[in-house]
């Protein structure tokens, strides 16, 4: 099975754009892929849609980042979720995960 790691849930704006940035340390990997994806809510915390932002798949370490823009006009929270896929042999870290306005 797949395995989620959740962040906590951020105000967004639909018409805005936000940068995310992170670190991500992949040790050790043979299968699968470390991904990220964003879950989208709306103002009563109901999942609206997601969008699946990255995949990565090799041994690296570093900085991370990405823009997220919000589908809809219904959208006024999103969550970041980092999957590990299933079956998958992975060793990784990831720290200071950051949502900025821009």
């Amino acid at each position: 099975q797949n395995q989620h790691l959740f962040s906590p849930l951020v105000e967004v704006g639909s018409g805005n754009s936000y940068s995310l940035s992170g670190y991500l340390d992949i040790r050790q990997i043979t299968d699968g892929e470390v991904g990220f994806y964003i879950d989208e809510y709306d103002d009563t915390f109901s999942w609206i849609s997601g969008q699946y932002v990255m995949g990565v798949s090799i041994v690296n370490a570093g900085d991370f980042g990405f823009t997220y823009i919000p589908t809809s006009i219904f959208v006024t929270q999103a969550a970041l979720q980092v999957i590990l896929t299933a079956d998958s042999t992975i060793l990784a870290y990831i720290d200071n995960i950051a949502w900025h306005a821009d």
